[in-house]
């Protein structure tokens, strides 16, 4: 059985449902279909994505870079 909303719950509904509407029409807008969306998105995942990986390579090379002069100035050492 449905319940009966009181006028006050069904006046919030139907300015949710307007603002859900509204948000949708600003969303169609900036993208002409859905594929251009889910393009976008997927665009903005792959950026974010390759630049924290840009950064953590260039951790590991740095670190790298310094165990292999460590090791160039032990063998160096050792020759003297």
């Amino acid at each position: 059985m449905l319940r009966e909303w009181s006028p006050g719950v069904q006046a919030e509904l139907r300015a949710i449902e307007a603002s859900a509407e509204r948000a949708r029409l600003a969303l169609a807008c900036v993208f002409s279909c859905s594929e251009e969306f889910e393009a976008a998105r997927i665009r903005d995942r792959v950026e974010r994505l390759s630049a924290r990986l840009i950064g953590q390579m260039q951790i590991v090379l740095g670190a790298t870079s310094l165990v292999g002069l460590a090791a160039f100035l032990v063998v160096l050492a050792e020759l003297f």
